[in-house]
């Protein structure tokens, strides 16, 4: 029994120093990122494009980056071609998250890709999150794991997506449900 027990504290603190590794690379990033604030605007979302690129973020193209982002697997996030991503953003990404061209998120935007079984010790379960082209995610939205925003879907802010959102549908609330669907590039 004392044995099980030391397994279970030894592989969490190896747990926990991977966590704290992960966190600190996350850290040091968005502190990066986050002192670019005092350069002039106009440079400043290019620089952070740049730094993300060299921390691993991988993007199709150019893209639009404004304030400090949270990232916790950079490998892991893919930003499609003339994306925009608002301030203080979070990606726990540690399952994969794309984001499609042209997309944009408004500030704080949460997108998570893990989640913990319940009644398991330690157990992560992990689930990608793909965000379409030309889709727009509301201020302060929060996306769960395992959820698809198809191509010109438009999240409204403050909502907590826990379901696939199909192609030009509008959703909005807590939990998001579909309020409007237009055709993309209509101006309903």
């Amino acid at each position: 029994m004392a044995a099980l027990c030391f397994q279970k504290d030894t592989s969490l603190l190896l747990s926990n120093k991977l966590t704290t590794m992960t966190t600190y690379r996350s850290l040091l990033s968005s502190m990066l990122i986050g002192s670019l604030r005092f350069l002039p605007l106009e440079r400043v979302p290019k620089l952070r494009v740049l730094l993300l690129r060299l921390a691993g973020v991988v993007f199709d193209g150019s893209a639009t980056i404004y304030g400090a982002q949270l990232i916790s697997v950079p490998e892991k996030l893919h930003i499609g071609c003339d994306a925009g991503i608002n301030a203080e953003c979070v990606f726990e990404s540690d399952g994969g998250i794309t984001i499609g061209a042209r997309a944009f998120l408004g500030a704080r935007v949460l997108i998570l890709t893990t989640n913990h079984r319940v009644g398991e010790y330690l157990a992560d379960e992990t689930k990608s999150v793909t965000i379409g082209a030309d889709a727009w995610i509301g201020a302060g939205a929060t996306i769960v794991p395992g959820v698809t925003i198809g191509p010109g879907a438009v999240v409204g802010a403050g909502s907590v997506v826990t379901k696939d959102v199909p192609a030009g549908a509008r959703v909005a609330g807590v939990p998001a449900r579909r309020i409007r669907t237009s055709l993309v590039g209509s101006s309903a």
